[in-house]
C-alpha cells in the first residue's frame, strides 16, 4: 500500500502542474478492494487532485457482496455502499451508475446489469452522492463495460437513470420533460380553438347589433319631416 500512495501522489503532482484530477476507479479485482482500504489509499494519498471513481457496481460488489477480499473477516453490511460513499465525502471525482448481480464475471470483475434488473437499491445511495460526493461536475456516467449488447441496452439504461434523477431530485428534468411535452400539445391545441371560435361568434354579433338600430333611427327621420 506504501509503494501504492506513493506512486500516486508522484501522479498526482505531475498532474497538477497539467491542471488534471486523478481519479481512481476501485474494483473488487484489485488487491485492494476492502472498504477500509479504498478509503485508506484515497486519504493517505492527500493530494487535492486526487480521488475516487464510485461506481454503483464495484461498491457493491466490495462493500455489500465482500468479494474477493483478503486478509481477515469480509467487510460487508446491507448499508455498505451507502457507508462507503459517506466515508468517500469530498473526494469522488466522478460518478458512473449501473446495477449488478452480486456476481463476479470471466475478468473477476463486478457484472454490470441495466437498472432495474439486479440488486442495488440506489436512491439513498444517489442522494447521498448528489449532495456530498464533492464531485466536480454533475455527469452520471452509464457504464456497460462487459456487457453483451450494451448498445442496445443504453436506451433502457438512460431511461433507467432519468427515473432516479427524479427520485433524487424530486423533479427530474429529462423525465417530466415528455410529460410536460406531450401535454402541452394539446392544451396549446384547445386553448386556440377556444380562442377561435369565441373570436367569430363576438364579431358577428358586434355587427349585427348596430346595423339594425341603424336602420330604426333613420325612419323615424324621415317622417318627422314630411
Amino acid at each position: 500500500m506504501d509503494n501504492v500512495v506513493k506512486t500516486w501522489q508522484q501522479v498526482c503532482k505531475m498532474a497538477a502542474d497539467m491542471g488534471i484530477l486523478v481519479t481512481w476507479e476501485f474494483e473488487p479485482g484489485f488487491v485492494f478492494n476492502r472498504p477500509s482500504d479504498i478509503v485508506s489509499v484515497v486519504n493517505a494519498v492527500g493530494a487535492k487532485n486526487f480521488g475516487a471513481m464510485y461506481d454503483t457496481c464495484h461498491a457493491y460488489m466490495c462493500s455489500v457482496v465482500g468479494a474477493r477480499q483478503s486478509g481477515g473477516a469480509p467487510e460487508t453490511s446491507k448499508s455498505g455502499m451507502l457507508d462507503l460513499a459517506q466515508k468517500l465525502r469530498g473526494r469522488i471525482n466522478a460518478i458512473q451508475i449501473i446495477d449488478c448481480d452480486g456476481e463476479l464475471n470471466e475478468h473477476g470483475t463486478s457484472t454490470h446489469k441495466v437498472f432495474g434488473t439486479a440488486k442495488i437499491d440506489f436512491p439513498p445511495v444517489l442522494k447521498e452522492l448528489s449532495a456530498n460526493s464533492g464531485c466536480p461536475h454533475d455527469w452520471w456516467t452509464i457504464d456497460l463495460c462487459f456487457e453483451d449488447g450494451a448498445w442496445p441496452k443504453t436506451a433502457a439504461c438512460k431511461k433507467g437513470a432519468d427515473d432516479l434523477n427524479a427520485l433524487v431530485h424530486g423533479n427530474g428534468v429529462a423525465k417530466a420533460a415528455p410529460k410536460k411535452a406531450s401535454a402541452a400539445k394539446p392544451a396549446a391545441k384547445k386553448k386556440a380553438a377556444a380562442k377561435k371560435k369565441p373570436a367569430k361568434k363576438a364579431k358577428a354579433k358586434a355587427k349585427a347589433k348596430p346595423a339594425k338600430k341603424a336602420k330604426k333611427p333613420a325612419k323615424k327621420a324621415k317622417k318627422g319631416r314630411k
